[in-house]
């Protein structure tokens, strides 16, 4: 024979990419049968795959990553060919059935190492965990606890003896070298008028053409 080559018959029209491949990788590993003496490859590379089976590069090329990855078939040089370790799978393929063998998932086995050092840092958490009841903390005032405790001294003082809007309050605590934003000084005000008893009055009063609030400790 002058050329050797693998001729699919029309049967296998009805085969998948996948197992055209494995019947034409099959079939090269029986030329060193048929051509006795003669040095034929029995191992192909995709190029020429996809030439004798019809399949392009880009479709090729990840059907071979999947053979590879189930070790139906291996590669060596750019070259594939079957495993002859797994022609019982490549059988299973070829008839449409599930291969009898799957590949391992690599596990990591936990070295003693490390496991002693699981165990050492499972004990030092035991030992800083103390039993019983945690102690309660003390909560602090913080400078908006400050804040409110200088407020009502001004009205124990006598600052609201005379009315006092929200600007002068603002103002008082500037001249103190506190910064308070004018939206928070509301919540000082009202929490005295709402006080039972209440440590403040409001009233509305015209201040420079303007109906404002205006706060001063009771009579």
């Amino acid at each position: 024979m002058d050329e050797k080559e693998v001729a699919f018959l029309p049967v296998t029209s009805k085969l998948s990419g996948r197992q055209k491949v494995l019947l034409y990788l099959v079939a090269l590993q029986g030329w060193p049968i048929v051509a006795k003496g003669q040095e034929i490859p029995t191992a192909a590379k995709p190029a020429h795959l996809g030439e004798r089976v019809g399949i392009p590069g880009g479709t090729l090329r990840p059907l071979l990553k999947d053979l590879k990855d189930r070790h139906l078939i291996a590669t060596k040089g750019g070259a594939y060919s079957v495993r002859a370790a797994s022609l019982n799978d490549i059988e299973a393929e070829l008839e449409g059935r599930a291969p009898t063998r799957r590949p391992p998932k690599p596990t990591r086995p936990a070295t003693a190492k490390g496991a002693q050092a699981n165990e050492s840092l499972k004990d030092t958490r035991t030992k800083a965990t103390p039993a019983g009841p945690k102690p309660k903390r003390k909560a602090a005032t913080g400078k908006g606890g400050e804040l409110v405790q200088k407020f009502n001294g001004w009205i124990i003082e006598g600052f609201f003896d005379t009315p006092r809007t929200l600007s002068e309050v603002q103002a008082r605590f500037h001249e103190q070298g506190d910064i308070v934003p004018r939206t928070s000084i509301p919540s000082y005000l009202l929490a005295a008028v709402r006080a039972r008893p209440a440590r403040l009055v409001r009233k509305k009063a015209d201040v420079s053409g303007k109906d404002v609030w205006v706060y001063r400790r009771p009579a």
